[in-house]
């Protein structure tokens, strides 16, 4: 995963969709290349506007720091889930919740996971209500194969606007909680061993990245 510039973007992704979330949501964790950007000047970790702007193949997330973008593209067929949670709900669900998942499988770790652990109870630490963020806004995706995380905080006075986006372009793709016995606790090394022979046999040619693509979305479903 990498900073993307701008002029490569459509060539990655496909062309814009021009129905882009704009500073609704702001960056918690889970997207290193953006944790690199902590030392420029200006800046300020959960207050830089997040642009979320959907392409024909993907998704690219930007992050604006004064009249500078960094964008970090993901493919559509990398995208496993996007999921809007409220305080109250990660509280009450605690490790049933989307973050608390996450917490549990090891997606989520530094100051975050120990704001996530408090509200879901999960560690040795307590989350205040007021401590804690309105809603996030959990994005799951595949890095090579590697299942990440991406966390962003929202406002309750953005909350319609943004499950309205997430309903609109990501409301297809299945919810964990909708699923709960969807993948056995025993397959998931054997899903990530498949995983990881397939893209051997990608870097090695013996397969195209359409035979990659279609292999992987089986394995996945």
């Amino acid at each position: 995963m990498n900073i993307t510039a701008k002029a490569n973007v459509s060539s990655v992704i496909g062309k814009s969709l021009h129905a882009t979330l704009i500073d609704k949501v702001h960056y918690m964790s889970g997207l290193p290349p953006f944790d690199t950007l902590s030392g420029l000047a200006g800046f300020r970790k959960g207050s830089n506007p997040i642009f979320l702007d959907p392409h024909e193949r993907g998704l690219c997330i930007n992050l604006n720091i004064g009249w500078n973008g960094h964008r970090i593209v993901i493919p559509q067929e990398n995208i496993i889930y996007v999921v809007l949670e409220a305080q109250q709900q990660i509280f009450e669900q605690k490790s049933k919740s989307i973050v608390g998942r996450a917490l549990v499988g090891g997606l989520l770790l530094g100051p975050v996971g120990a704001i996530v652990g408090g509200m879901t109870g999960i560690g040795d630490k307590t989350t205040k209500v007021g401590d804690a963020p309105d809603n996030i806004l959990s994005i799951s995706f595949l890095d090579d194969v590697t299942e990440q995380i991406a966390l962003f905080s929202v406002e309750n006075k953005y909350v319609k606007a943004v499950q309205a986006f997430v309903n609109q372009h990501y409301g297809h793709l299945p919810k964990p909680e909708q699923e709960p016995v969807a993948i056995p606790e025993t397959s998931i090394p054997l899903v990530a061993d498949e995983l990881i022979k397939l893209k051997s046999l990608l870097d090695a040619g013996v397969l195209s990245q359409e035979e990659f693509n279609t292999q992987k979305k089986k394995l996945l479903a």
